[in-house]
């Protein structure tokens, strides 16, 4: 018994091992050839194991001896297998295999749940097989009545029937546990929806007939070394076998669908692979053991219930949330899935699960439905007093006056120098730091004392050897996209030729060094030309070089102390030696999407969410990946927002990882300033603008209530005609792609649904006034694309006919007649984009978006959404200056809806008049003081327009104030004085002194 019991927890924690990690592991972004190495390692542990039988010993018995579904008196073992059985199996994994890469590839066109009806196809097999032995003993004369009574009385008495209940239920309740999932806004293109959903059932059923073809086999053999060989060689020939399979599928794609390859066996983790290669040997080997002489039945059962429980917890958590406006469903599916389980246990004889006695089990299921029950009831779906959002721009108020104060605490040089010590761990200015205090004054700059993103950006190099610094800048001169400025002798010069299309940014760049060259010691700067950032260091090379930094700071009175690291700096810190992909880009010149994403990934730190791999899972809503920085459904902490590591899901959902990058990554930590980056870059960011944005140009902008109330944004997009370069998923995942179907679907039949907070109800107060409560309602996205005024599509969409025809291409907008300036005007018609109320303004391939300044000094609400931080970036607060956007998506009905209003919809036709009805009148757990009328009839919302006119002031006034051209001077000069001290032979001299 006690062997059992190990076997079977041995089975049941490799299978949560795998279940569990693999859902966002690395190996998930090679998944052939991460199965066929799974495959090998588990055929080759097999084999070692049928060499030690003593250690596993061999199974006589079962998890109990009624476990299984049997007639008295018959025996438990299957039928003799047939020799052509073996065969049968191979081709069965093997076409298994390859209908999960199919149904991999288009997961977001995939029905959640469906492997949830497996214990029910083993049920119907195993009633079959029990049927037709019992058959023989039937009385064939007896009346339809006498078989009906019969079979009442015998479901009265026989625990099989429970047993067949109990699975019933456990496959009902895990199947509405698991398929109740927020959807992601990846979408799925009509032809291959049906046919994913199909090769979802034929898997379900190679899933059973998998299971009962290993039971048969196994079952007949005698040993335990002979199950174990018999295990090992099914794996070896079904990896071999699918090799083929795969090598044969290759040669009849085009070059440019080959998403993925099997020489990329250097870019894979091989402790990953070993590590669940070994999970999953330890699963299939006890696995086998414990089914061979019993029934299938009782293992799959609580491997069923195990995977459903987490997400039903996750599912009962979310009550109250906008993640869940169903709590009945959630409720009654726990419910199912505790008691059904309850059931099967002791219908099944199962006497323990995990070491747990099943009494204590069942005891303890029977407490949590009875208290998620209560739970459910209390919470139910949250109704509000206030719109949240209204909470979020009122505390984004006070806390921007508060940051204000805390960025320019400075009056005075001494008190600048006593601050600028406080917070840089009682380090000295750098040298000149008074000159730059005057500048910075007479150019009233409103930042005087907060500058953390030149910190953290200065912070790694003061951990390398000066002498090493410079030359990584010459070497870098030799790279493509980057320019050279010279600082020598007070005069600022860069190595640009005439006819370089980036000559006029690298001019406006070296007139604002001239404005203070002379304060600058002669130095070399490498500057990145190119849109996309390019340095992506591994994490653990940055970190050896921060921890340096670090202790540099501390340790600045104490020649002693600081020895030690600079002798440590005298070699280059080691390169990059995670992956093999970083020598093979340097040979062939070009950087796939697999390898940006693993660049990207060994960014971040060892145990965060990107570094354990890429969330494969396109279909459902990444919860923990939002939900840190967000409040409800609303992005609130946007610095929060713009750090990669724990949000693996972007990786999917933004098409800077899902395009190869015109010039490959630096995977080394050198000096590169670039005007943009993303968390995970390690460029250091510079005041560089655009060569096509427009210097020091004024607009003739209307006032912000005159304009056309709509959200507008227009994209271009031009991509070369080939998926060699191109991520698999970009035409369904990319968050410009993703904008435009979300926005412009009109499809009746669609299952993308969208939440947003709606009025619930009508408060008549004691004084007479009306107060509305708002509560989250789910509807599908196409009956608001008509209510809410979007203006949204691509001006132009180029790049590979498998795309084009599902983006929705819109013509620039009219010409407003109106505002044509005058001929002696001296300012300048504004973008057409400036002609509405609310733009919308988000990252391209390759980098930020280029005309976010111009909108943030315009009288329009920039809605804003961006992965890659600039310059200016932490001086813009969200919710004061601009309308945060999460390109996930999943808020942005809901955002614009509470600006605009929602206008009362035109009369429709009954059944979608019944649905809403049905939709505004669900169960509300709290009710504000006061006499509430219940609204049966949708009457629409008013809009907020005092909060966005206040928004785009505001953006407008701090754009005035602390983005004007001399912030931009003001901030070049102070980085420039703390690269100076890091580029210097004598650092820690380089300081500033109050005499």
């Amino acid at each position: 018994m006690a062997s059992n019991e190990f076997a079977a927890l041995c089975a049941v924690s490799s299978f949560l091992r795998l279940f569990y990690s693999l859902q966002g592991h690395i190996l998930a972004d090679q998944p052939r050839l991460s199965s066929l190495l799974l495959l090998l390692i588990a055929s080759l542990s097999s084999f070692i194991a049928s060499f030690i039988p003593q250690w596993i010993r061999r199974y006589k018995g079962k998890f109990e001896d009624d476990l299984q579904l049997r007639g008295d008196g018959h025996d438990s073992h299957s039928d003799k297998p047939h020799k052509r059985f073996l065969i049968i199996l191979i081709v069965s994994i093997i076409t298994r295999l390859e209908l999960f890469h199919r149904v991999s590839e288009d997961l977001q066109c995939s029905a959640p749940g469906i492997e949830s009806f497996l214990p029910l196809l083993i049920l119907v097999f195993e009633m079959r097989r029990t049927k037709a032995r019992k058959d023989d003993d039937d009385d064939m004369g007896e009346t339809i009545y006498e078989a009906l009574s019969k079979w009442i009385h015998e479901f009265l008495t026989d625990s099989h029937h429970f047993y067949i209940l109990s699975i019933f239920m456990l496959s009902i309740g895990s199947y509405l546990a698991t398929s109740q999932t927020v959807r992601s806004t990846f979408f799925c293109s009509p032809d291959p929806s049906s046919l994913v959903i199909w090769f979802q059932f034929v898997g379900l059923l190679l899933d059973c007939a998998i299971v009962i073809l290993s039971w048969k086999l196994f079952s007949w053999t005698q040993t335990t070394k002979t199950r174990l060989k018999t295990l090992s060689n099914i794996l070896l020939s079904s990896a071999v076998g699918s090799g083929f399979v795969y090598w044969g599928s290759r040669y009849l794609q085009s070059p440019g669908q080959m998403s993925y390859h099997l020489g990329a066996l250097d870019s894979l983790p091989l402790v990953d692979v070993a590590v669940n290669g070994l999970a999953l040997s330890v699963f299939l080997i006890f696995s086998t053991l414990i089914v061979a002489d019993g029934n299938p039945l009782p293992l799959v059962g609580v491997l069923t219930f195990l995977s459903a429980m987490i997400p039903a917890t996750q599912r009962i958590k979310a009550i109250g949330s906008w993640e869940n406006l169903t709590p009945a469903i959630t409720t009654i599916s726990f419910a199912l899935l505790c008691l059904g389980f309850i059931l099967f246990i002791f219908a099944g004889g199962i006497r323990s699960v995990l070491l747990i006695r099943r009494t204590i089990l069942a005891l303890i299921l029977v407490v949590v439905v009875i208290t998620t029950t209560i739970y459910s009831i209390v919470k139910g779906n949250q109704v509000f007093n206030y719109h949240p959002l209204s909470r979020i721009i009122y505390e984004s108020r006070t806390g921007a006056n508060r940051w204000l104060l805390q960025a320019s605490t400075s009056s005075s040089l001494i008190v600048a120098v006593r601050e600028y010590q406080e917070r840089h761990h009682g380090r000295d200015p750098p040298a000149k730091f008074d000159i730059w205090y005057d500048f910075a004054s007479l150019r009233y700059s409103p930042i005087i004392d907060h500058f953390p993103q030149i910190d953290s950006d200065i912070l790694p190099f003061l951990g390398i050897a000066p002498e090493k610094i410079r030359e990584d800048i010459r070497r870098l001169s030799l790279e493509p996209g980057i320019a050279i400025v010279t600082i020598k002798a007070g005069r600022a010069s860069h190595n640009l030729d005439a006819i370089s299309p980036e000559k006029g940014p690298l001019d406006d760049l070296v007139d604002m060094i001239n404005q203070f060259a002379e304060h600058i010691p002669d130095m070399e700067l490498a500057i990145n030309t190119n849109e996309a950032p390019r340095v992506l260091a591994p994490w653990d090379e940055v970190q050896r070089a921060t921890s340096t930094g670090e202790r540099t700071l501390l340790s600045k009175h104490s020649k002693r102390d600081t020895a030690p690291d600079n002798e440590k700096n005298e070699s280059p810190p080691p390169l990059f030696k995670g992956s093999e992909a970083g020598r093979i880009l340097l040979q062939t010149g070009l950087t796939s999407v697999g390898a940006l994403r693993e660049m990207t990934a060994y960014a971040c730190p060892p145990r965060s969410g990107l570094r354990s791999g890429t969330l494969w899972n396109t279909r459902d809503f990444c919860s923990n990946c939002a939900k840190p920085q967000s409040r409800g459904q609303y992005p609130l902490k946007w610095a929060l927002y713009q750090e990669l590591c724990h949000q693996p899901d972007l990786l999917r959902l933004h098409s800077f990882f899902m395009t190869s990058p015109k010039l490959q990554p630096i995977q080394e930590l050198v000096p590169v300033f670039s005007r943009s980056k993303t968390d995970n870059h390690r460029d250091i960011l510079i005041p560089l603008r655009r060569a096509d944005e427009p210097l020091g140009m004024e607009y003739n902008d209307k006032s912000f209530i005159i304009k056309k109330k709509a959200l507008f944004w227009r994209g271009s997009v031009e991509r070369q005609n080939t998926l060699t370069a191109i991520g698999h998923d970009l035409f369904h995942g990319g968050h410009q792609e993703r904008l435009v179907h979300l926005v412009n679907n009109q499809n009746n039949n669609s299952h993308e649904r969208i939440t947003l907070v709606l009025p619930e109800a009508m408060l008549k107060m004691s004084d007479g006034t009306e107060k509305i409560t708002y509560t989250h309602q789910q509807t599908p996205a196409h009956s608001f694309n008509n209510l809410l005024p979007f203006d949204i599509g691509f001006t132009n969409y180029t790049g590979p006919s498998k795309g084009k025809e599902q983006m929705t291409i819109k013509p620039p907008p009219p010409t407003d007649d109106q505002n044509q300036d005058d001929a002696n005007s001296t300012t300048i018609t504004p973008p057409e984009e400036l002609l509405y109320q609310y733009v919308l303004t988000i990252d391209t391939d390759s980098g930020p978006p280029s005309n976010f300044l111009t909108l943030l000094r315009s009288k329009s609400v920039p809605f804003y959404g961006s992965i890659f931080k600039e310059w200016y970036t932490e001086r813009l607060m969200p919710w004061v200056h601009f309308v945060p956007v999460d390109l996930r998506w999943h808020a942005l009905h809901s955002t614009l809806a509470y600006f605009t209003g929602i206008e009362p919809p035109k009369p429709a036709p009954a059944s979608d008049n019944d649905e809403n009805k049905e939709k505004d009148t669900t169960g509300k757990n709290t009710k504000p003081a006061g006499r509430a009328v219940r609204k049966r009839n949708w009457e629409g919302m008013s809009g907020n327009v005092g909060d966005a006119n206040w928004i785009a002031e505001e953006g407008m006034k701090w754009a005035n104030k602390a983005l004007r051209r001399e912030d931009m001077e003001v901030y070049l000069f102070r980085l420039l004085l703390e690269w100076a001290r890091v580029v210097s032979d004598n650092r820690e001299e380089m300081g500033f002194v109050l005499s």
